[in-house]
């Protein structure tokens, strides 16, 4: 209530979702960027809440390494139902980024953070690229991997069938 859009405008480009960038004045005057995705049905709230779940956690862990994740929905007048993912809107920068820098923030998040069950997994599907992944709560980092792979693996053969040369 009183947040005024400056702008709204398709913004990137993603096979799965639909991605903009909003400019809002805030009722207390304050403007704010962000980024949002939308995906329509059942599979745009798996997508949508798994990404929102996952970017919550790593910056709760890593508030340098991603943007801040601001909350995740559904529209309320889509037709088909439709769900939305906002986080904070940062701007990329051309080129790759400093391997010592990524590779120094990337150990510090695994050196740091903490399973809320003491296992490995997740409390959310989440999913890599159209396909949910199997993210089951497993005691064995191990046996957590082997499923996430086999898991991928199954849907790659269920989807593209047999590959002979491999």
């Amino acid at each position: 209530v009183g947040t005024k859009v400056l702008s709204a405008s398709l913004f990137g480009t993603s096979a799965w979702t639909v991605t903009a960038k909003l400019h809002l004045r805030l009722p207390d005057g304050v403007e704010e960027r962000y980024f949002m995705k939308r995906a329509p049905d059942e599979h745009g709230r798996v997508l949508l809440e798994g990404e929102f779940h996952s970017m919550s956690e790593l910056y709760k862990w890593a508030p340098d390494f991603v943007p801040k994740p601001h909350s995740f929905g559904k529209c309320a007048s889509e037709e088909p139902e439709a769900y939305f993912f906002l986080s904070q809107y940062v701007e990329m920068a051309s080129g790759m980024p400093d391997p010592v820098q990524l590779c120094q923030k990337l150990a510090r998040l695994h050196k740091e953070s903490v399973s809320p069950t003491g296992k490995f997994g997740f409390q959310t599907t989440t999913c890599q690229g159209q396909s949910a992944q199997r993210v089951d709560w497993e005691a064995n980092w191990r046996v957590f991997f082997v499923n996430l792979l086999q898991h991928v693996i199954n849907r790659d053969l269920e989807l593209n069938g047999p590959w002979d040369e491999l």
